[in-house]
Formats: C-alpha cells, structure tokens, sequence
C-alpha cells in the first residue's frame, strides 16, 4: 500500500448575520473566540474523513481503496502542541476497492488476516509545530501486528499519511507484513 490519508477539519462558529455591521461584529467575536481556545479535543467524523490507499499492482496499474469503517480522537493544545495527541483506529474488514473478490482476498491471512489482527492503528507519541499552520506527528502505526514509528506532516486542515507497506512471505518467526515510513 502506498498511502493513507486521514482528513480533520477544524470549524467555529459561522458569521451569518443580517446586516454588514452585525457581520463584522460576528466575525470579530468568532475570531476572539477561536484565539481564546488553545486545547480542542475531537472526535474523527468517520463521515467526513477517509482512510484511503493506493496499490501498484503487477507494475501496471493502481488499484485504489479505502476503509469504510474508523474512529479515533484528537486532542490540540495550539499552544503547547507536544502536549496534543492522535489516536485512530481503522477496521480492517471494512477494507473496500469496489471489487468484492478482491476486497474477500484482502481480507484473507494472503494480507490483513481481519480474523487475527481487525485493527490497524496508529497512537502518536509526539507532535511538533514546524510553522504557524503546519506540523509533524510522529507515532506508533500497527497493522497485521507489525508495529513501526511513522512520521506524518499536518497543515490545520488536512493529515496526510504516505507509507510503504510491503506484504512477505510469512514464516512461523514473524507476522506477514514490514511497513516502514516514506
């Protein structure tokens, strides 16, 4: 798999008001408010957000999917942000390329083995501003019982995660994933 991608979108209250005057009184409050909030904890919207990968396949061409079914929280501390924390968790069996048979084969132990390991997870360990509205969150992802330290970069409205993810032969010493981060 080549990527993954989860999206979080901060809103705050609208500024919908009548005349241009209550306008600019609303906007100038709704700005005060959102400087005043420094810690914010979220739920992932499994609505709005996806988990998406994409999959040379035979060096031909890119079979793509995403999972249908996630969860996790945030939680942002604007002002000390090694203070915030991610977690998510995604369910493996909601695995979804818009082909049942593949998305049957995906399931087997060939590659997620939902029976053994239904889900793949990512818990951060540290988050760093690298500017005003970007940062860098790196933490612990696991899946098929593999766990790696991935970093991944945040601009305020969207994370992107690109891994590498390689599916071996599986021997009786090791699980049948590596995953190492891009």
């Amino acid at each position: 798999m080549e990527a993954a991608t989860i999206r979080c979108r901060r809103r705050f209250p609208s500024a919908c008001a009548t005349s241009p005057t209550r306008r600019g009184l609303r906007a100038a409050r709704t700005h005060q408010l959102a400087k005043e909030i420094t810690t914010v904890a979220w739920e992932i919207d499994a609505v709005h957000s996806s988990v998406g990968f994409a999959v040379r396949h035979l060096m031909v061409s890119t079979v793509r999917g995403h999972f249908n079914v996630m969860r996790g929280q945030l939680h942002i501390d604007e002002q000390e942000p090694a203070q915030s924390w991610v977690e998510a968790e995604v369910d493996a069996a909601s695995v979804d390329t818009r082909n049942a048979q593949r998305d049957a084969h995906l399931r087997s132990d060939d590659f997620f083995d939902v029976e053994r390991y239904p889900l793949i997870t990512f818990k951060s360990t540290r988050v760093e501003r690298v500017s005003d509205q970007e940062f860098q969150v790196t933490g612990d992802f696991t899946i098929h019982g593999v766990t790696r330290s991935v970093t991944f970069d945040g601009d305020g409205e969207m994370v992107t995660i690109e891994l590498d993810l390689e599916v071996v032969p599986q021997t009786a010493a090791e699980p049948a994933t590596t995953a190492s981060a891009s």
